[in-house]
């Protein structure tokens, strides 16, 4: 197919990639939380850490394979697609596939398990504890109640950017530039 493609098959096709997308960094984090259930002694804690960063690696690794294997698929389902479209459809993914992950990352600290941002935030409190005075400990303990929401804004924002970079990496790879073409 060639021509220009309509706004509303560039956001289906997008959505379902974002969705993919978005339910393997999910998975990602559903392997992370499970090692919460490693036991916490020196030795879990140092396997805990190995096991983190090789999920991490996994992770990242997976989420760029997948988002150039849609922007692949893509190109080849629209070869008439240009740079700029192809570059918008992965910044797409990536969006869809952000407010995935954070909606699940807000759920799980709202929802499904509450109690780790509170553990979370007590780790800090004591680590810091000893080098912030009482004005700064009063206010780390006002913003607890807005982390949720602070940190799906953060995520949307972290993985969008991310998926935009991405993007625009892999677009230029897929599509070259005819320098004839009008």
């Amino acid at each position: 197919m060639t021509g220009e493609i309509s706004r509303k098959t560039l956001w289906d096709s997008a959505g379902k990639g974002g969705l993919i997308l978005g339910g393997i960094t999910i998975g990602f984090m559903a392997l992370n939380l499970l090692l919460e259930l490693l036991p916490q002694n020196s030795v879990g804690t140092f396997l805990t850490t190995i096991l983190s960063f090789i999920i991490w690696a996994a992770k990242l690794f997976c989420c760029v394979y997948v988002l150039f294997a849609l922007m692949r698929k893509f190109t080849l389902d629209f070869p008439g697609a240009d740079k700029a479209t192809v570059r918008k459809f992965g910044v797409i993914v990536g969006f869809t596939s952000a407010l995935i992950y954070s909606a699940f990352t807000l759920v799980y600290f709202l929802y499904i398990n509450p109690d780790a941002l509170t553990e979370s935030f007590a780790a800090a409190t004591d680590a810091y504890s000893g080098m912030l005075d009482s004005n700064s400990m009063q206010a780390l303990e006002q913003m607890q109640g807005s982390m949720p929401g602070i940190m799906f804004f953060g995520t949307l924002v972290y993985c969008t950017l991310f998926g935009w970079a991405a993007s625009a990496i892999i677009a230029s790879r897929l599509v070259k530039d005819d320098p004839f073409k009008q």
